[in-house]
């Protein structure tokens, strides 16, 4: 199975990883997804044989976003839904490098997390310094209403 972190997100949310790869392994899932939480914090495990069925069924254009076919066509797969803490359910924060102020926000970050990333620790930081939220706050609204099908 694989475990998919897309490049732009520098924060993702790892600390359930491991019960969530033994529910996962466990239960035989077709995908397992980490969604819902900060826009740059999910992650998904996709079963590599399942990978392998649908890649022939997306276009080129899709493959970027392979995980979509499983995620528009549910009825046809085993898919578990990972759980977090509720903390990590703000749609009024974005920890992801899609954009110039989004690089400005991240880089911000990174300077007070030193070796090991908090996400409480992070939240906090950006709940006391809004100017980083309103920077990146025109891209809130784009971002969760296409993050999951």
């Amino acid at each position: 199975d694989i475990l998919r972190v897309t490049s732009e997100s520098p924060f993702p949310y790892l600390n359930n990883l491991d019960s969530a790869w033994l529910e996962h392994s466990k239960g035989n899932y077709n995908a397992s997804f980490l969604d819902n939480v900060i826009d740059g914090c999910g992650y998904e495990i996709i079963n590599l044989k399942t990978l392998k069925s649908i890649k022939n069924k997306t276009s080129k254009f899709q493959n970027e976003h392979i995980t979509n076919y499983i995620r528009l066509n549910k009825k046809k797969f085993s898919i578990k839904y990972i759980s977090y803490p509720a903390f990590m359910n703000r749609k009024d924060i974005r920890l992801t490098v899609d954009n110039p102020e989004d690089l400005i926000l991240c880089r911000e970050v990174y300077k007070i997390i030193k070796n090991s990333v908090s996400h409480k620790k992070i939240i906090s930081f950006l709940d006391k310094n809004e100017y980083l939220k309103k920077l990146v706050k025109k891209y809130l609204h784009k971002g969760y209403a296409s993050m999951y099908l």
